[in-house]
């Protein structure tokens, strides 16, 4: 769970951030701006059929980590993001952040109720609801504080602006990274009975 909530964390603060830099650093209008977040959220939903297949095929912990490595590069591209790139590139970039994202909440949620049974189950799925709950309010949070520190180096500058929201991505993938680190330590066979493979 606390691999799951890091991870909910880090990726909640994605929507915040990244309409707030097209407006604020691109000068983009506020519909423009959210028009272009649904990338990220039709990515989170067309890849909802196979995140399923995809455990029962290479097993959670492996999703996990291959998951983690790419989310961290996402973010990595995420930080090269500027008023110049070319829309489709943004588009694919937001897309590929949602898609892995939506694995990510998948696996993280299949391995939080693997060891969990019977009347368990009701007090598990409450505290896991809660904990991400309060780990998606602290994105944000994280996301604003990140801002708050960067965002005074860049004063009187565009292209310094734009760094303060990049410098927020590398922070972010930083954080993401640290799941990774938790993943390795689950056991190779970790929620392989409720992904139907066994190692």
């Amino acid at each position: 769970m606390s691999a799951g909530a890091l991870y909910r964390l880090v990726v909640t603060a994605v929507p915040s951030l990244v309409p707030l830099q097209f407006q604020l650093v691109f000068g983009w209008t506020p519909f423009a701006a959210r028009l272009m977040v649904t990338a990220l959220f039709a990515g989170n939903l067309t890849i909802k059929p196979i995140t399923t297949p995809l455990m029962r095929r290479f097993g959670i912990r492996r999703v996990l980590l291959v998951n983690g490595a790419l989310s961290v590069g996402c973010f990595m591209l995420l930080a090269q993001l500027h008023p110049r790139m070319p829309v489709v590139a943004m588009v694919a970039i937001l897309y590929v952040s949602g898609a892995l994202r939506s694995i990510g909440f998948t696996a993280d949620n299949s391995l939080a109720f693997s060891d969990v049974h019977g009347d368990d189950l009701t007090h598990a799925n409450t505290l896991n609801a809660a904990v991400h709950e309060f780990a998606a309010g602290l994105g944000v949070a994280v996301a604003a504080l990140g801002l708050s520190v960067l965002t005074p180096l860049a004063i009187g500058s565009l292209h310094l602006a734009g760094t303060a929201y990049s410098w927020a991505y590398f922070v972010l993938g930083g954080l993401m990274a640290v799941t990774i680190v938790e993943s390795l330590q689950l056991p190779r066979d970790a929620g392989s009975h409720v992904s139907r493979r066994e190692d």
